[in-house]
């Protein structure tokens, strides 16, 4: 098992420091994950006042989500046993799946656990379209894992975003992440227990 593996999956909690590029303006984030009994508990601020609590089961797939800042909610999302509630900006949607999936929120923390680097097909939620097939391909260079994550066949069409991550070996979970629209994240610093 690798080191990132190991870390993932042993640990108590984490707390990250990540720095966020946005149309040239930078964000700091800070983000504490906690390893209970049955769940993953994420919550994450940064220096905008968004706040962001996340539920998840162990294999990172989405139970609840809720998003806000300072007197306003931005976004709820919570599986519901047979479809996915979502609430974005007071517009509600559903989304039918038998099982909980993978979200776009935390997708790193899912893909940080993959130990090889072989193509991963998987579906995702993302909010504000609905649940689509994914795929992940990955190229491994000097100890780094960059995974390339986007939507599959022709749902391309309705949602085309491309997402990247890079992995260190040495470091929990993602090292760097970036899109197609030039956001990005980078880690500073982080905690484990």
């Amino acid at each position: 098992m690798n080191v990132l593996v190991f870390i993932i999956v042993a640990f108590k909690s984490i707390s990250m420091t990540l720095v966020g590029v946005e149309n040239n303006d930078t964000t700091y984030f800070h983000v504490d994950i906690q390893h209970l009994d049955t769940t993953y508990f994420i919550h994450a601020t940064n220096t905008k006042g968004l706040d962001t609590y996340i539920y998840t089961d162990t294999l990172w797939r989405l139970l609840k989500l809720n998003k806000s800042q300072p007197g306003r909610v931005k976004m709820e999302e919570e599986w519901k046993g047979s479809y996915y509630y979502v609430k974005i900006n007071n517009k509600e949607k559903t989304y039918k799946t038998d099982t909980p999936v993978l979200d776009r929120h935390i997708i790193g923390y899912y893909l940080a656990t993959l130990k090889d680097c072989k193509k991963k097909k998987f579906k995702m939620l993302v909010p504000e379209k609905g649940i689509f097939p994914f795929k992940s391909r990955c190229k491994m260079e000097k100890g780094k894992k960059l995974r390339t994550l986007e939507i599959g066949g022709l749902y391309r069409m309705v949602y085309r975003k491309t997402f990247y991550f890079l992995f260190d070996t040495n470091k929990p979970l993602m090292y760097r992440y970036w899109d197609n629209n030039k956001r990005g994240l980078v880690l500073k610093d982080y905690h484990i227990e």
